[in-house]
């Protein structure tokens, strides 16, 4: 008598250990990181590959799953009454219930629940083996059981899409990236970012403003224009007739050089070693011209309104700023400076592009609108301001220094916190 209560006792834990088993299956195979199972699939791990195609087919493997964890539920309740009805009689039934569900509550559900979504990658490519075999030997129930599933799902008009997509919107890379931790480096973590950031952004959010371009005048002097060629450190210089809106074309000064050591750079030569300006709208996203730049094998361009005005230039140095920050001057422009002054104030060149100043200095200027300093407190204060003038924006106090041609030249920037 008691061999056989001995054996039904052994059964009892061989099904809540199979219960516990279904558990961590269940579990650890919802809660993969499917990019990370990818990268060892790729990498010709045997287990992955194996794991990968039983997570492609969900519905077959939780069907497997669910009906193996219901089995052995259900025989685990008859073999804990037919214990009870041995061990205390039928009076007892209910308690050996409560008793059952209490086991298998902790030691079939929330611990190796809980152990497979600490660890799921790992205990997955552990029992994706198993739970193959099984899937093999299972398939014509698991098959029907999806199928009747499969109906009544319909039948209440809930779409089977089995196809579903898992890539990524940009947002989602962006919280991914955010939450990566000390995985990825700060400096690869911001260049990661502000890559994502590039088609949110235009060629006007970057580019020099045509006030600020410095080339090569073709109604100067043949003196002025060498001496002008001579003292540039830029490699590449627009010329124009009187105005840079009257662009002719862009000279790279490596053209000439021999002619400019020889004494015999001319307007004509000027003329003849010209390459075509190349034009590009103002509202170009920057990760779409960064692929025309390589597309057309053009390093720089002139930026158009919609009716053809030059409005600025950009380079694409300017948009690989964007991504890894400051790593070289400017081939066309010297870079406006920002001063340190005794008192903790800063003078800055009211020109500079206000991206650029957040990101050299750190601060937080609104971004939203005009492109420059003298344009954000133009636009700020709906007049062009007095020499002496002060004003707030966000958290910082600035002071008007200098002010020509209806252009605001020079700011004192104070931080107030």
């Amino acid at each position: 008598m008691m061999h056989a209560e001995m054996t039904l006792f052994g059964i009892l834990v061989f099904l809540v250990m199979v219960c516990s088993f279904f558990s961590l299956a269940e579990t650890s195979m919802m809660s993969l990181n499917r990019y990370r199972l990818r990268h060892l699939a790729r990498h010709q791990d045997r287990a992955a590959k194996r794991l990968l195609k039983l997570i492609e087919v969900p519905d077959r493997l939780l069907g497997l799953i669910l009906i193996g964890n219901t089995v052995v539920n259900v025989l685990a309740s008859a073999v804990a009454t037919l214990l009870a009805i041995r061990f205390w009689g039928e009076n007892t039934v209910g308690f050996a219930t409560v008793l059952l569900i209490f086991v298998i509550l902790i030691f079939g559900e929330i611990a190796p629940k809980t152990v497979a979504a600490l660890h799921p990658l790992r205990i997955a490519l552990v029992i994706s083996a198993p739970i193959r075999f099984l899937l093999m030997i299972c398939y014509p129930l698991v098959w029907l059981v999806n199928m009747v599933t499969n109906g009544f799902l319909r039948l209440i008009g809930v779409k089977i899409n089995k196809n579903t997509s898992e890539a990524l919107n940009s947002d989602e890379l962006r919280t991914l990236v955010h939450e990566a931790g000390a995985i990825l480096p700060s400096m690869h973590k911001n260049m990661l970012l502000s890559l994502l950031d590039l088609e949110k952004l235009t060629v006007d959010d970057i580019m020099l403003p045509k006030g600020d371009i410095k080339g090569i005048d073709l109604t100067w002097s043949t003196q002025q224009i060498i001496s002008h060629v001579v003292t540039s450190s830029h490699l590449t210089l627009p010329v124009y007739q009187e105005h840079i809106d009257e662009v002719k074309g862009m000279l790279r000064v490596g053209d000439v050089i021999s002619a400019l050591t020889h004494e015999k750079l001319t307007k004509e030569v000027i003329l003849e070693n010209m390459r075509p300006a190349y034009f590009i709208p103002e509202k170009t996203p920057l990760n779409t011209q960064l692929m025309n730049f390589r597309h057309e094998k053009q390093r720089l361009a002139l930026v158009v309104d919609e009716y053809g005005d030059i409005q600025g230039l950009v380079t694409i140095e300017d948009i690989l700023e964007e991504i890894v920050g400051e790593f070289s001057t400017s081939i066309l422009f010297q870079v406006p400076q920002v001063e340190l002054q005794k008192d903790g104030s800063f003078i800055v060149d009211a020109s500079m592009n206000i991206r650029e100043l957040n990101r050299k200095q750190g601060w937080q200027l609104p971004i939203e609108g005009p492109k420059t300093l003298s344009g954000l407190i133009i636009e700020e204060l709906g007049m062009i301001p007095p020499v002496g003038f002060c004003l707030k924006i966000a958290d910082y106090q600035l002071e008007i220094l200098s002010v020509k041609e209806r252009l605001i030249k020079r700011v004192r920037v104070k931080l107030l916190t």
